[in-house]
């Protein structure tokens, strides 16, 4: 990459997106003999998108519609209410007949799309997602404007209206969809191509782009899966006491009044434990996972708050959108001003009320709680962080924001606002990542043959300086070398961006300490012996960088195994259960993996099994082109498409080639 597409990505140089874009010294760069190709990427993308943002730019007429900036926020709000409120209705799942046991399909369920107007279909999250950024920038803009005298409330709102604010929503959406655009060509390498409609932004990697949608489906998948299984035991197995002892603060039970809130009642009854599972869950996992370490350590940039305590206010923010959602009815198309009871007014009194009762705060306290989750105009926020507005002595929650969102996508969020050091994330990874590979080996079918070192390894090879390895497995007669690394949850081109640049420079750490290894073994084994551990006789060294999240796992950069930890779980177990069918909770079928037969083999095997895990061979053949078509034409060049990609299981091929009827599983995938 040259020095200009550097400096595009890490923003030394501004970017079409920014206000310091300037236009006249990037078209005197197009004749620069000094650029490589990606210079002459970004070079070319940056202009073109400057054309599209300009022209998205001249579209928002938010002032023109004749409201106060506050009535248009609350609007707003209620639009995106609403509109997840017919999402919803589009994509529930039916309940089951009386007497039948429920039948859930994973693949059917992550393959669920909406179609809209244009006829292009979408996953649910990726319209959630998209109105959430489309709020974020139309509520940075409301919040810096400035009523006019003659600028209506909300309570004077008509159909006219809600169509202007509407198309103003959408509008914002357009605008980050092609802000990410430009973010995807600095972050994940896309460019500018023909397409037989137009131009078409696509990837220069492509490869490694199908890898990155994979690896987001498999995220997907293992969430699902997870939450399923945990909520089929907090609804039909666990006692009350224990699911209360586990919610641990009483949640929103029901509320009183429509387009305000007068009061707010708290409880714990079957109905709000019921409704608690997806927060509990999400909750305990990351006080066991490898952020436990810095869960009860207060945010000095976040009002001194704990990640626990920020947590617990969120939880309960999101029982108040439970029920706020499950008040809701159609809205008329007769009264326009129905929309406001999705979008109700919370005073503030009552707000900080329920804070402090439920979280045992005082009234201080509970409102500087509060205040951690309220937006403001910072470019360093979103709504999926800070999803209350507050106008006034009033809040308005953002349900659509935090109804139904991973709260492990936030919590980093958190984290970073609230200034804790984040490479203090990689010891306490590692160390999590060593404990829960002990106890897969000490249940492994050849747990005699595995040794997972409790500690880094640290050894120098003659006329060499000293190297730590991080993780050390030994599987019969295989040396693992493990580089594992804590990297922020990404979400956004940039995120991922550093998320790869952090992997291939891990990748290349791993393969230095592979050479070292290789270099002088017999200093190697020394250091095993000295810390107690046999060490198997000399043989090639095998390496693959862990990583935190799903991410890549499953491939290879630069020639070196990228895995999880649900990756490396599974072939100590010698165990992977490809597909099941299931009713109620009873399983009636599953179709096992099985990756080899012995110690020896174990050994054997492994390289391939790192380079190439059979568990996600299936994903990996269903991933295909998706062009998604930009809806603003030009007279010039046409249509914009995206090409991207997108896993589409075929459902009836997977329970032919998977399902009672097929044979026992083997490691063929």
């Amino acid at each position: 990459m040259g020095e200009f597409a550097k400096h595009a990505r890490h923003g030394k140089i501004a970017g079409p997106s920014l206000p310091g874009f300037k236009r006249e010294e990037w078209e005197k760069r197009l004749n620069d003999p000094a650029l490589d190709d990606d210079d002459k990427r970004i070079l070319a993308a940056g202009l073109f998108l400057n054309d599209l943002l300009s022209f998205l730019r001249g579209q928002i007429r938010l002032a023109d519609i004749g409201m106060r900036p506050q009535a248009l926020i609350r609007l707003t709000i209620g639009l995106a209410t609403h509109n997840l409120y017919q999402l919803y209705a589009a994509t529930r799942i039916d309940q089951p007949l009386p007497g039948t046991a429920a039948e859930l399909d994973f693949p059917t369920l992550l393959s669920t799309t909406v179609s809209v107007p244009g006829g292009q279909a979408f996953a649910p999250d990726e319209l959630i997602t998209g109105a959430g950024d489309g709020m974020k920038h139309m509520f940075g803009q409301l919040l810096a404007s400035q009523a006019k005298p003659s600028d209506r409330d909300e309570h004077d709102v008509n159909i006219d209206d809600l169509a202007r604010i509407s198309a103003e929503l959408n509008n914002a959406v357009l605008y980050e969809c092609a802000v990410g655009y430009w973010h995807s060509c600095v972050g994940n390498g896309y460019g500018l191509g023909l397409h037989e409609a137009g131009v078409m932004i696509h990837a220069s990697r492509p490869g490694l782009e199908a890898a990155r949608f994979v690896s987001m489906y498999r995220r997907n998948n293992g969430f699902l899966q997870n939450s399923m299984e945990i909520a089929e035991a907090w609804l039909h197995k666990w006692p009350a006491a224990t699911k209360k002892a586990l919610c641990g603060i009483p949640l929103v039970r029901r509320i009183y009044g429509s387009e305000r809130i007068e009061r707010i009642e708290l409880g714990l009854d079957s109905k709000v434990l019921e409704a608690a599972v997806t927060g509990v869950v999400a909750m305990l996992g990351l006080q066991h996972g490898y952020y436990r370490a810095f869960m009860d350590e207060p945010l000095p940039e976040l009002g001194a708050f704990t990640i626990n305590q920020i947590i617990s206010g969120w939880r309960v923010l999101q029982s108040l959108a439970m029920a706020i959602f499950d008040s809701l009815g159609p809205v008329s198309s007769s009264n326009p001003r129905e929309l406001l009871r999705f979008s109700p007014s919370i005073p503030h009194h009552v707000l900080r009320a329920t804070f402090a009762k439920a979280l045992g705060l005082d009234a201080e306290r509970a409102e500087a709680l509060l205040d951690v989750f309220v937006f403001r105009r910072n470019r360093s926020q979103d709504m999926w962080t800070r999803p209350l507005m507050r106008i006034g002595q009033d809040y308005f929650l953002v349900v659509s924001c935090i109804h139904s969102v991973h709260l492990e996508r936030i919590l980093e969020g958190w984290m970073r606002q609230g200034g804790l050091d984040l490479e203090r994330r990689g010891p306490e990874f590692e160390k999590y990542c060593r404990e829960q590979l002990q106890q897969y080996a000490k249940a492994s079918p050849i747990a005699a043959a595995v040794t997972i070192l409790d500690r880094e390894l640290k050894f120098t090879p003659a006329g060499g300086t000293q190297e730590e390895i991080d993780i050390v497995v030994l599987i019969g007669d295989a040396v693992l070398l493990v580089e594992a690394k804590c990297i922020l949850w990404p979400d956004d081109p940039p995120q991922f961006a550093n998320y790869r640049a952090t992997v291939e420079k891990a990748a290349a750490q791993l393969r230095r300490k592979q050479e070292a290894v290789a270099s002088d073994y017999p200093a190697f084994a020394r250091r095993l012996r000295e810390l107690g551990h046999a060490a198997p006789a000399p043989g090639k060294i095998l390496g693959c960088v862990l990583t935190n999240s799903a991410v890549y796992a499953g491939f290879s950069i630069d020639g070196v195994p990228v895995i999880d930890l649900p990756i490396l779980a599974a072939y100590l177990e010698n165990r992977y259960v490809k597909a099941e069918v299931r009713q109620g909770s009873k399983s009636l079928h599953q179709h096992l993996l099985h990756f080899y037969d012995d110690a020896v083999q174990a050994g054997m095997r492994l390289e391939r099994y790192l380079a190439d895990p059979p568990q996600l061979s299936d994903m990996k053949r269903y991933v295909k082109p998706r062009d998604l078509v930009f809806p603003v034409e030009s007279p010039a060049f046409g249509k914009l498409v995206h090409r991207s990609y997108s896993v589409e299981v075929d459902i009836a091929e997977m329970k032919q080639r998977y399902g009672p009827a097929a044979a026992g599983g083997d490691a063929s995938g």
